[in-house]
């Protein structure tokens, strides 16, 4: 069975993008992926073995100058060399972006994909010589809605049966934003992803909260498929802890959750007084400014370190005590992360190690830890400080959770069990596909 599938960011297990898809589909028997993807760097071949990139400096190039090709065939093996100076302009560029995050610059965006032959020769060759039985597709939000338009247009190209995969909520108006401009695009945008969920054959969300929300707007049966890892054996064994206890957060702190980890830090320096208690180490690539430093960087109590490798990131969750999971309190994050499911918490489940959730309890990461009791969690302040005096009291708490942890993830998101039926899922849509044609 081949997969194709269209991406924002490379298919790299080092981003948070890749890594969900390879849980999903890494170790899966007897299917081979392609990858059309839309933004600057070069994927590493684990689990997709065919890729083909469009950026917008190659969009811009050809409205300029017709002739230039929109679109090239890339292979992992040129670890970022080819082009490397162009690469780098363009993080720069996608960096700024990301720190303003105007409605304007998405506008812009959409308007280039407008207007740019991105509808190559060499796009329908890719896909044409892969020759795709199935599409598994993520359906983006209206910030990515360009990404909707290129699916709609491979499916329709391709006459292939369409899986869609839901993972933000990028429909409902449960959202907040005093700029009429926001409503604006969202209003055309849903109509593109209605669009987009009436050509799936079936349609997935990450989500029990979501599920329940989408079912009732959509009017058809939508199934829950959540992040999958591999738990084995008997679980975590209780550990020593270090002096001072070692908290961590890995990962993007856009979208509020820098006031939350800076919430943490804060009562960190409160609880530590003249004694060092409990120290926040934060690893980030998201861009930082004056403000988010001044809050963040406290001195003994917490730091702020650059990114590292994925590899890296489990090397040093094994040797913390605490892994932090946080959401933004404010109103407009809180229904952003209202339907959604943050991928590290598979991560944090498979250390091993006691997670400590902060941030709105309706939210459906954080409900789903408390429902299973997966996770020290504080909704507020105060439960806050109660959390973190409670684990400084009493260190037990840190294996107990991490033991509770563990269980969720093997009874929730065993990749044994979960990979077989999407697997099947898959397939079964692939026949169906292929008796229905040959019937016509």
């Amino acid at each position: 069975m081949k997969v194709l599938t269209v991406t924002s960011y490379p298919w790299r297990d080092d981003n948070s993008l890749g890594h969900s898809l390879n849980s999903m589909f890494g170790g899966m028997q007897d299917v081979e992926i392609a990858n059309v993807y839309c933004l600057h760097g070069t994927p590493d071949g684990v689990c997709a073995s065919k890729h083909f990139q469009i950026t917008e400096s190659m969009l811009v190039k050809n409205l300029l100058h017709k002739d230039l090709k929109v679109g090239r065939t890339v292979s992992p093996e040129e670890n970022g060399i080819s082009g490397a100076d162009d690469e780098k302009r363009q993080k720069r560029i996608f960096d700024f972006c990301r720190k303003c995050r105007w409605q304007v610059m998405f506008w812009a965006r959409d308007l280039l994909w407008f207007l740019a032959r991105w509808r190559s020769a060499d796009l329908k060759q890719f896909v044409d010589e892969f020759k795709p039985d199935i599409m598994f597709q993520y359906i983006y939000d209206s910030q990515l809605t360009y990404l909707n338009k290129l699916t709609l247009f491979l499916k329709d190209y391709l006459n292939i049966p369409l899986v869609g995969y839901i993972t933000d909520d990028v429909y409902t108006m449960k959202q907040f934003s005093i700029s009429p401009l926001y409503w604006i695009d969202r209003y055309f945008a849903r109509k593109r992803v209605r669009r987009l969920v009436s050509k799936c054959s079936k349609v997935y969300v990450i989500s029990e909260v979501q599920k329940r929300e989408y079912e009732k707007m959509f009017k058809r049966s939508i199934d829950i498929l959540t992040m999958m890892e591999t738990f084995q054996g008997e679980g975590p064994e209780c550990q020593q802890h270090n002096r001072p206890l070692q908290l961590l957060f890995t990962g993007n702190i856009y979208n509020g959750r820098w006031k939350t980890l800076a919430q943490i830090a804060e009562v960190l320096r409160e609880c530590n007084g003249g004694e060092l208690k409990a120290q926040l180490h934060i690893y980030t690539a998201t861009p930082i400014t004056q403000e988010m430093r001044k809050k963040l960087v406290i001195e003994g109590s917490s730091f702020l370190h650059a990114p590292i490798a994925a590899d890296l990131v489990r090397k040093i969750q094994e040797q913390a005590d605490v892994l932090i999971h946080a959401v933004g309190f404010d109103l407009k994050n809180r229904c952003m992360e209202h339907q959604t499911f943050s991928t590290k918490l598979l991560d944090y489940m498979k250390s091993g190690k006691c997670i400590l959730a902060v941030g709105p309890e309706d939210t459906a990461g954080i409900q789903h830890l408390k429902e299973n009791d997966a996770a020290l969690t504080a909704g507020n302040l105060p439960e806050l400080k109660s959390v973190v005096t409670r684990i400084l009291e009493d260190e037990e708490l840190l294996n107990k959770y991490a033991r509770n942890a563990w269980e969720c993830g093997k009874k929730n998101h065993n990749k044994l069990f979960m990979q077989k039926e999407l697997q099947l899922a898959l397939r079964e849509i692939v026949q169906t596909d292929r008796m229905e044609k040959s019937g016509r």
